[in-house]
């Protein structure tokens, strides 16, 4: 098994949803007022319109209430965690 992710990376430029790798989040240039991520377990990408997401002084993000991917047809994923100053905690 490959070792989890620990970090989510913040991209700045307006790079295209389809382009996000697994543990980036973003403001895509199709959805600009929305952020967006690629799990961090499994690379599906997902809106995070139903959180807050709090840019911190430091540059980092926080997210609430915690994340949980439920994957695709094809990708199965039960990926649960939280996002606090850019660290993936798992649960």
């Amino acid at each position: 098994m490959a070792d989890r992710l620990t970090h989510v990376t913040v991209i700045k430029d307006k790079r295209s949803l389809g382009d996000y790798k697994p543990g980036e989040i973003g403001q895509p240039f199709q959805q600009e007022a929305t952020w967006y991520i690629a799990c961090p377990s499994c690379g599906g990408r997902g809106s995070l319109a139903n959180h807050q997401v709090t840019e911190n002084e430091d540059k980092t993000i926080t997210i609430s209430p915690s994340l949980l991917c439920y994957g695709s047809i094809m990708n199965k994923c039960s990926a649960h965690y939280f996002i606090v100053n850019n660290e993936i905690r798992w649960c």
